[in-house]
């Protein structure tokens, strides 16, 4: 890796996607290109899940025992979901629910479909989560909804084979201490929202932090 940052683009609708930002303005203009004046409005929520084995230690992405693939393919054979492969290796689920990734140490994301109410988020949520656990149970191991792995060390905890992931590694593994901490052994929630206009999406955040 050289040690720059990747010149970022402008995304295509704003103006040409091989075009450099130059300007504040087409900073905005991105972000704008995202508002919905008219709605209509709908929310969703990305989960991700620490895999953990029984005695509370980091879950392997492959093995013969309790793993990560295992989980996954036992998921996939319940709920008629299709296997998302990476040079032959399983790193991810589709389906018309939304799909199943996995993060950089294993973590389980449930990216669940957007949708008008948080009434509905919540029961799409406790539907995939029973999912989860019935699949967990029978691979032998747990998913925790923790933040933060408690037990095993970042270095001895295995890699998500996407490629993306190595690039990833490389890069932030020069830049600091915890870049690998933060790929590897945590987990976290991400909520999604529709907003109008930029005070929209101010008074949202807000909310969200009040919260």
């Amino acid at each position: 890796m050289t040690g720059r940052s990747p010149l970022f683009k402008l995304p295509a609708g704003v103006e040409a996607p091989d075009s450099p930002i130059t300007s504040r303005e087409q900073l905005v203009a991105h972000f704008a290109a995202g508002e919905k004046p008219a709605g209509p409005f709908r929310l969703g929520i990305e989960l991700e899940l620490l895999p953990m084995l029984q005695d509370g230690t980091a879950a392997p992405y492959d093995a013969d025992g309790p793993s990560v693939t295992r989980l996954l393919r036992l998921l996939a054979q319940a709920h008629g979901l299709s296997p998302v492969c990476v040079n032959h290796k399983l790193v991810g689920l589709s389906g018309p629910d939304g799909p199943v990734h996995l993060e950089p140490g294993g973590q389980v994301e449930l990216a669940l479909p957007p949708r008008a109410t948080a009434a509905a988020v919540a029961a799409d949520l406790t539907r995939w989560r029973g999912a989860l656990r019935e699949a967990a149970t029978e691979a032998g191991m747990l998913l925790v909804p923790m933040g933060l792995q408690p037990l095993t060390r970042v270095a001895d905890m295995g890699w998500n084979p996407r490629n993306r992931y190595r690039i990833m590694r490389e890069h932030l593994g020069a830049r600091g201490t915890h870049g690998h901490h933060m790929m590897k052994a945590t987990a976290g929630t991400q909520y999604n929202l529709d907003h109008s206009s930029e005070e929209d999406a101010s008074s949202l955040v807000r909310a969200a932090l009040c919260v």
